[in-house]
């Protein structure tokens, strides 16, 4: 396929990787030990970085709005076979050799005990531990490839935990959206919006200050590793903010911890 768009092989490979001064060179497990210390342990090295405050996040909430809270429910097999037909025809596999291309092939047989046991999830507010282990692929993003800084951590996870996440993703956003709790102008990971809508959004704003002779500025925040250090204590009170308490909450603590 390269040669048919003239396109280079793109080496996958990965040289060495330095830990501690050290070059590890052609040895996968101390390779392997590299990174997992690198991406296992950023998330505490980069908040140790962080300067404290005195200033309360809930300072910055609005008043307790009156939202119902959400209740996961139960779900049915029609309900479990519609989200996997949904789901991408892909054909990588997870630990146990599972791929969601074999999944869809047999929806309709599994769907009856997949409902079951998501069903047990939500009524006890347990995320299955054996759904939690993933296998976790360095991609390489851009500098020296030698520090593992310079990798994103793809992680695959297994293809049933995708269906159940992906059932709960839904529930989520209906409440929220129904309930209007999101901010107007936040258009990542929602339906209809884009990210595009947002510069379409700030290109306006800017345009109408030019035409009424305003000054603009804008500030622009690249947070490092943003997703690995969010404060699963402060993202829990938002959550129950938001009407996510009892046993969902203790759904989304559960699926977050281990």
């Amino acid at each position: 396929m390269g040669e048919a768009i003239n396109k280079s092989k793109i080496n996958l490979s990965i040289p060495e990787i330095v830990k501690d001064g050290v070059n590890l060179i052609y040895n996968k497990d101390k390779a392997f030990n590299a990174f997992n210390d690198f991406f296992t342990g950023i998330r505490s090295k980069i908040n140790l970085s962080i300067n404290k405050t005195n200033k309360d996040f809930e300072d910055y909430l609005t008043d307790s709005p009156d939202t119902p809270l959400l209740d996961l429910g139960n779900i049915g097999p029609i309900h479990v076979n519609d989200v996997i037909k949904a789901l991408p025809n892909k054909s990588s596999q997870d630990l146990d050799g599972i791929s969601l291309k074999l999944i869809k092939a047999i929806s309709t047989i599994i769907a009856v005990p997949l409902a079951h046991i998501f069903n047990l999830s939500f009524d006890q507010g347990i995320f299955p531990k054996s759904l939690k282990c993933s296998r976790t692929v360095p991609v390489f993003k851009s500098g020296n490839k030698r520090f593992c800084d310079n990798y994103r951590p793809i992680s695959l996870v297994p293809t049933l935990s995708k269906i159940l996440e992906k059932i709960t993703a839904i529930k989520l956003f209906n409440h929220l959206d129904l309930n209007k709790l999101l901010y107007k102008h936040q258009y990542g990971f929602q339906k209809n919006k884009q990210t595009e809508h947002n510069l379409i959004h700030l290109l306006n704003f800017v345009s109408n200050g030019i035409n009424n002779k305003k000054y603009c500025m804008g500030i622009f925040l690249d947070i490092k590793k943003a997703f690995d250090c969010v404060p699963h204590d402060i993202l829990f009170k938002k959550l129950h903010y938001l009407g996510l308490r009892g046993t969902t909450l203790n759904w989304f603590k559960s699926y977050l911890s281990g």
